[in-house]
């Protein structure tokens, strides 16, 4: 773990996702990232059902962007922390109002299940000195809006999941705590002639959120493919690519496939 970032999420992960080298990205001239690597607070703005256990999450940084200078950027491919504290790990048992709560009815379909009988192995942790009060999952934004400071997150939801069960907590003006960005992917504009990429299921997000930096770049002529795996067409995570001009979005049985029009044209 880098001196920069000092602090152990508290996750026990493996391979820790914190141990970052310096950003390769750069900044626009005088602006500043709302993200500076420390927590920050985040309003949840809405949630939406994308699939049967997939929930589109929209925050909104706080507070509000005020100045020209200060502004949310989130480079393609790149992804969060969110955490949480451990005792709010518990899913609430009912709702004021579950008919009209999408996480209520996803709860309902999908009960809390007994404990496990077998206990999972103790993962080390990379700092020892630091108490297990947290719990953080590192998630890829799908797109966001610099001016208004928010961003949108895919989330599949697990039955007994500990996140899922803090996330079965939130609704509309929940606060949540947020912390990035990481990820050192860059991309040139018109570095390759043609890309092809392969997805299955959440994990279109990373490829999504450079895929559509790609198609917003006029300037871009790279010749894109997306072959993305689903179960079934109520299986696709996300449905519709946003209108991008020089650019055709096909909605298919088994995923997507874009392509960019300009370069066919040529």
């Amino acid at each position: 773990m880098s001196q920069e970032d000092p602090v152990c999420c508290g996750s026990g992960c493996t391979n820790c996702v914190l141990d970052v080298k310096p950003s390769k990205h750069v900044l626009p001239r005088d602006a500043v990232n709302v993200f500076d690597r420390t927590y920050k607070q985040f309003i949840c703005e809405s949630i939406t059902k994308a699939t049967e256990n997939v929930f589109r999450f929209r925050f909104r940084c706080l507070p509000a962007i005020s100045n020209d200078q200060e502004r949310l950027i989130i480079p393609p491919g790149c992804h969060l922390m969110l955490r949480t504290h451990k005792t709010s790990c518990q899913a609430p048992e009912k709702w004021e109002n579950p008919l009209e709560h999408p996480l209520s009815l996803w709860r309902m379909k999908n009960p809390a299940q007994l404990p496990k009988q077998i206990a999972s192995k103790p993962k080390e942790k990379y700092d020892k000195s630091e108490d297990d009060l947290y719990l953080s999952r590192p998630y890829t934004p799908i797109g966001c809006d610099p001016a208004r400071g928010t961003f949108d997150v895919l989330i599949k939801l697990e039955p007994d999941g500990l996140m899922t069960n803090y996330l079965l907590t939130l609704s509309t003006g929940s606060l949540t705590e947020w912390k990035g960005v990481y990820g050192d992917f860059l991309w040139t504009r018109n570095q390759c002639r043609n890309v092809v990429a392969f997805v299955q299921g959440v994990a279109i997000a990373p490829i999504y959120s450079t895929l559509r930096a790609i198609l917003d770049d006029e300037e871009d002529e790279t010749r894109l493919t997306l072959c993305a795996c689903f179960r079934d067409l109520a299986s696709v995570a996300v449905r519709v690519l946003p209108p991008t001009q020089g650019c055709n979005a096909i909605a298919l049985r088994n995923g997507y496939a874009t392509t960019n029009q300009s370069t066919i044209a040529g």
